[in-house]
């Protein structure tokens, strides 16, 4: 029975990991295609994306060599299945961790997980003799030493959503309330415009986007930061602005005024 699960195991894990194969020999072309109609990823268009994409491809493929060969000639490579369960166990936890810091949608987040897992587990569990001290030791020791390099926070566009007022005026009258629809609103806010010397009030309603890591506030600020635009009638308000993480909550930092003088206005998540 338990040799029989086992099999069963490793002939999961040699189809699941070698189907990888195809990412190296398929035409960039229907790769491409079939990465953005799942929705998993932005448009790969960059040539070191894809350069990345095919070396993680020819590495899971050979992940799945090696649970083939176990699978063929287990009395040769029969030693491989400790190294294969701790290995699968790492990898579900790695996307079990960082998948839920970013707050993946369950499908395929949750299956990588789930075959990961099961895959790992179940060798671990077949295992006829007892499982020794050393190896579950460095096992928890990973696991843990992993979990807590993981642990910065990441931040989303589901962190921005809500009601922002200023942190140096903490009034419900003053505020900026970003949507799920990627809207906006202003309620009683002045902004200092790029090259002025007087506050202007702000627009009542635009529109928002979250960009990408910014790493020279992340330099700044030592923690994770990316940035942030508004937009008012096509026109971007002001020079600029980041999310960052700051003494454990969320800030949003806006740069106004003379580009040579600006100063940051600074907002909290109400």
């Amino acid at each position: 029975m338990i040799s029989k699960l086992r099999k069963i195991l490793l002939c999961a894990g040699a189809i699941g990991w070698g189907i990888s194969v195809l990412g190296v020999l398929l035409p960039w072309s229907v790769l491409s295609s079939l990465i953005q109609s799942s929705d998993a990823f932005y448009a790969c268009c960059d040539s070191y994306v894809a350069y990345l994409l095919r070396m993680a491809y020819g590495g899971w493929s050979i992940i799945g060599f090696l649970f083939l060969m176990v699978l063929l000639k287990p009395k040769t490579y029969g030693n491989l299945v400790p190294l294969l369960e701790i290995a699968s166990i790492f990898e579900g936890s790695v996307l079990l961790i960082h998948g839920l810091l970013l707050r993946l949608p369950m499908f395929p987040f949750a299956a990588d997980v789930f075959f990961c897992l099961v895959i790992g587990l179940g060798l671990l569990w077949t295992e006829r003799k007892a499982v020794g001290l050393s190896k579950l030791h460095g096992l928890i020791i990973v696991l843990s030493l992993l979990f807590l390099c993981s642990c910065n926070k990441v931040i989303t566009k589901e962190d921005c959503y809500g009601e922002w007022i200023p942190l140096q005026d903490e009034s419900a009258e003053k505020c900026i309330v970003l949507s799920q629809d990627g809207t906006m609103k202003c309620n009683n806010l002045e902004w200092k415009d790029v090259a002025s010397d007087r506050e202007g009030t702000m627009p009542p309603s635009g529109k928002w986007t979250i960009g990408s890591e910014n790493t020279m506030i992340m330099s700044v600020v030592n923690n994770h930061a990316k940035t942030i635009h508004f937009d008012f009638n096509d026109r971007l308000a002001g020079y600029g602005g980041y999310v960052i993480e700051q003494d454990g909550r969320i800030e949003m930092w806006f740069t106004v005024g003379d580009p040579d003088l600006y100063e940051f206005k600074k907002f909290v998540r109400k």
